[in-house]
């Protein structure tokens, strides 16, 4: 079968991905080795697609059985900074949202933008670094989730969460092999922990100078004493197995 033959019963969708691969290899025609590529590549992106409708679908029954969202008055007057009535500033102050696990945190912290403009990065077990945040967009996103964060992370990239007004090289090495630059300014972002270290504890010191620049430059909206979740328990909807299970 000629390469031809092959594309042409491919792209009408008359035989599967995987038929016209094995005739791309039987075939030994000129050509074939770049369609099988272009076969393969397409498989990918369709089974992408599909996965992501699987996942928006489930996140959308899953996320209404949740009761509502709370807010705050630390985190409106977070959410003050970027509103555009309000007065310039070279910077910014990120949102800290710090609860139990399953408590909800980060599915309220997605809920302030919505989840087709918010940017999930996870920052577990990463050290003092960061996730790659190549993939950010600002024509795409609107807000950064660091999902599982440090306060060793935080201090160690202090221009990254202070989204000023200059570019930031991030992916750094001895020899910039993988560096790349993101402008940031603006840029809402939200930490969210199980346990973000804000002051010294007997069991892990810290330095006052860190101490007093996390109390400085970072919007602490964690759970009160007492509280558990980050939204309204809706009885009619949820038992409380059923939050553990579904709310983080």
């Amino acid at each position: 079968m000629s390469f031809k033959q092959i594309h042409d019963l491919w792209s009408s969708r008359k035989i599967t991905h995987a038929t016209a691969k094995d005739y791309c290899k039987r075939s030994r025609c000129l050509g074939c080795d770049r369609l099988h590529s272009n076969v393969c590549w397409t498989e990918e992106q369709e089974l992408a697609d599909a996965q992501k409708r699987c996942a928006d679908q489930w996140r959308a029954e899953l996320e209404g059985h949740l009761g509502d969202f709370r807010s705050t008055q630390r985190i409106l007057h977070w959410q003050a900074q970027y509103d555009p009535r309000a007065s310039k500033q070279l910077r910014f102050k990120p949102l800290l949202l710090q609860g139990k696990t399953r408590s909800g945190k980060t599915r309220k912290a997605i809920s302030i933008f919505g989840h087709d403009r918010t940017m999930v990065v996870n920052c577990q077990g990463l050290g003092a670094a960061l996730p790659s945040l190549r993939d950010f967009c600002r024509q795409k996103y609107s807000c950064i989730v660091f999902d599982e964060i440090s306060a060793i992370q935080v201090l160690s990239n202090k221009m990254v969460f202070q989204a000023g007004v200059d570019q930031v090289v991030l992916g750094q090495s001895a020899c910039n092999q993988h560096a790349y630059s993101k402008w940031l300014y603006g840029v809402p972002m939200i930490l969210c922990s199980n346990d973000f270290q804000m002051r010294s504890r007997e069991d892990s010191p810290m330095l006052q100078v860190d101490e007093e620049y996390l109390e400085a430059n970072v919007v602490d909206a964690s759970l009160p004493e007492g509280e558990r979740w980050f939204f309204d328990e809706d009885e009619q909807h949820l038992s409380e197995e059923g939050v553990d299970s579904d709310a983080e």
